[in-house]
């Protein structure tokens, strides 16, 4: 969603990034490089010195220890944004109404606390677009992932319903006009609507469909009727509402809300039928730490400060995909001027 080639890449026989470190690790390793990487210990501050050059890192390890890790070559930011930080998205938020002291659900990294930008900003650091946080319509309300395949954004094939059973959306919209739409809400959260054919669910494990029935993250019906039981909503609604959207799917109009695209056999008609709950959770944040090209981060005046670089989805504008080439790039230049 949201990019035109596929994009998911891990290493092979490992799941998520877990092999990246692996690789990284063993590479270390047999090259016996002078590396010291220290796990569970979060940077808390940057060092600096009389000119205002950055030279180093304060980090504080899980069991209390205290470093000071110096560098002759500079510190190189690359800590993510700040999605999983419900106080800096209450603190920058323009648009989505988060509020002060609210706990905001996210689907990204545990490790997206902004730390990076707020030790550059305690340092001079000019930071631009923070108003700019994504979300994404399809957050588990359960936090959970239990089951594939039902949750998963397919707007070409699914029915989006609020509480009441009723559409309220193009199901094929941007992401933030669902989530606009979603905030509408009497009741903010959504149910994805599908069926058999659709969900991706015919060769599950039936146990695992149990667990996530049990969890409350999916729910079952062998009628719409029966579904709409178990999703607590009336069920003539939800009857309604499916058999307006089959038509639409049929006749590829859609009188409601004018959705223009239907995937071929996309209506809801073969049992059992599911729904699963959903909100939205904060994504991904594109603002962050100005630099200039070669990564270096500025200050108020566009002055760059000794000793500081900054990558990926820390600096302001970089995000996904792109994050990751142009945090390769930062650390090559940083490499080439330290020989």
């Amino acid at each position: 969603m949201g990019y035109t080639w596929p994009r998911w890449v891990f290493p092979d026989g490992f799941e998520r990034g877990t092999g990246y470190f692996y690789y990284m690790t063993k590479y270390k390793d047999e090259k016996n490089l002078d590396i010291d990487v220290k796990l569970n210990t979060p940077a808390t501050e940057l060092i600096t010195d009389d000119s205002g050059a950055v030279t180093g890192v304060v980090a504080v390890a899980d069991d209390g220890t205290t470093y000071r890790i110096h560098s002759a070559h500079g510190v190189l930011l690359a800590t993510g944004g700040f999605s999983a930080n419900s106080e800096m998205l209450a603190k920058y938020d323009t648009q989505w109404g988060i509020e002060e002291g609210q706990q905001v659900k996210h689907d990204n990294s545990p490790g997206n606390t902004g730390d990076g930008i707020r030790m550059a900003e305690a340092v001079g650091a000019a930071l631009d677009g923070m108003e700019n946080i994504m979300m994404f319509p399809m957050g588990s309300v359960n936090d959970t992932n239990d089951v594939s395949g039902v949750g998963i954004f397919n707007g070409s094939s699914n029915l989006f319903v609020n509480t009441k059973g009723e559409r309220f959306v193009d199901e094929t919209a941007s992401r933030f006009e669902i989530c606009h739409a979603v905030f509408a809400q009497e009741v903010p959260m959504d149910f994805v609507i599908t069926d058999n054919l659709n969900s991706g669910l015919a060769d599950e494990d039936e146990a695992a469909i149990q667990k996530a029935i049990e969890h409350g993250s999916l729910y079952r019906g062998d009628t719409i009727a029966e579904l709409a039981e178990a999703m607590g909503v009336e069920p003539a609604t939800l009857e309604a509402t499916v058999a307006q959207y089959n038509e639409a799917c049929r006749t590829y109009h859609d009188e409601l809300f004018g959705r223009a695209t239907f995937a071929d056999g996309s209506e809801i008609v073969e049992a059992p039928f599911y729904a699963t709950p959903q909100n939205p959770v904060a994504h991904i944040t594109i603002g962050g730490i100005v630099t200039d090209p070669d990564g270096h981060v500025l200050d108020a005046e566009g002055n760059a400060i000794p000793g500081l670089y900054a990558a990926g989805e820390t600096v302001s504008g970089s995000c996904g995909i792109s994050a990751f080439a142009y945090g390769r790039a930062i650390a090559k230049n940083m490499v080439n001027a330290a020989k």
